[in-house]
């Protein structure tokens, strides 16, 4: 069978593909709890294909899935929104401001170079250093100074 996927969830319903009213709801509430595809089908009771399947036949289900999906996040930002305004809560809104607008907000550190230059790192130098500061055994074997003349 071609998938359409503009098949409206009531076309859905008259295939007698197990979505019923019942089933919807559930997938409502299991996406609006942020559940995973493979969660909320066990929270149903059916099959990730038939999920699938209702998914890609239906982009009115689709979106309904999608929606449901955001509720958790929405909330959340409800409850952010009405504590930061209720409290006036310096750290939450801090820790938005950090989250959100990172490049004015966050905490970064730069590293430069001497003068405020451009740092370059040349690894093989550094670790021909670390090498000469502290030689190590490798399965019993001492590990020759950079700047033996002995060959391995």
């Amino acid at each position: 069978m071609k998938d359409t996927g503009d098949m409206t969830i009531l076309e859905l319903r008259k295939k007698n593909w197990g979505l019923t009213d019942a089933v919807l709801a559930k997938l409502l509430e299991a996406f609006s709890f942020d559940y995973t595809i493979q969660e909320a089908c066990a929270y149903v009771c059916i099959s990730t294909n038939t999920f699938c399947r209702w998914n890609r036949q239906s982009s009115e289900f689709r979106e309904r899935m999608d929606n449901a999906k955001s509720f958790l996040g929405m909330t959340a930002k409800a409850n952010l929104y009405r504590a930061i305004k209720r409290d006036g809560s310096v750290p939450d809104s801090w820790e938005y401001l950090k989250r959100r607008q990172k490049e004015i907000y966050s905490d970064r550190q730069e590293l430069t170079g001497k003068n405020g230059d451009t740092l370059e790192l040349n690894i093989f130098n550094i670790l021909v250093a670390i090498q000469k500061s502290e030689p190590k055994t490798i399965e019993g074997m001492q590990a020759i100074p950079a700047d033996s003349e002995e060959s391995p």
